[in-house]
């Protein structure tokens, strides 16, 4: 699963909304021009997001969009999924045979340690200060806790791709 700037642009207007919760609607316009979103692409999104009710859209004057739940109550999963579909690994995760797929177990591991984590990080956590969010900042206080050993964090791994 690679994301895609799609998520990257609803996450991006979703904590914009976070940060606003409560203080009414937000236009389209205002948002893209804050956060440096394309207003094209950012209509598909939204329609998208409130298609899969995270976002509650009004048209006309005094209309724009705002989330439908409270930050606290959407999860990165439910953004994902509702921009790009369901999140499949390697389709064996899904309905494959072990009998044929020697990698079945695997996948099929890594598949629920993808969709647990982005179901423990929510768009409250995401619009915490980023050292919060490291230190504990999602709900199951495991994600992004930062290793460390001597007072220092492990450095992160770089992730290489082969063509």
């Amino acid at each position: 699963m690679l994301s895609t700037r799609a998520v990257d642009y609803g996450l991006r207007g979703l904590t914009h909304l976070a940060r606003r919760n409560g203080n009414g609607r937000t236009t389209i316009a205002k948002i893209c021009d804050e956060e440096g979103i394309p207003k094209s692409f950012a209509v598909k999104i939204f329609q998208l997001l409130t298609r899969a009710g995270i976002l509650d859209a009004v048209r006309g004057p005094g209309g724009g969009y705002a989330l439908r739940r409270e930050p606290t109550e959407i999860t990165m999963r439910e953004v994902v999924e509702g921009i790009e579909g369901p999140i499949v690994l390697h389709e064996t995760a899904l309905d494959g045979d072990p009998e044929i797929c020697p990698g079945h177990d695997a996948w099929l591991e890594a598949q629920d340690r993808v969709l647990a984590t982005l179901d423990g990080v929510t768009i409250a956590d995401l619009v915490k200060p980023k050292g919060a969010r490291r230190n504990g900042g999602s709900k199951n206080g495991k994600n992004g806790k930062a290793a460390k050993k001597n007072g220092k964090a492990k450095p992160k791994r770089k992730v290489s791709r082969k063509a």
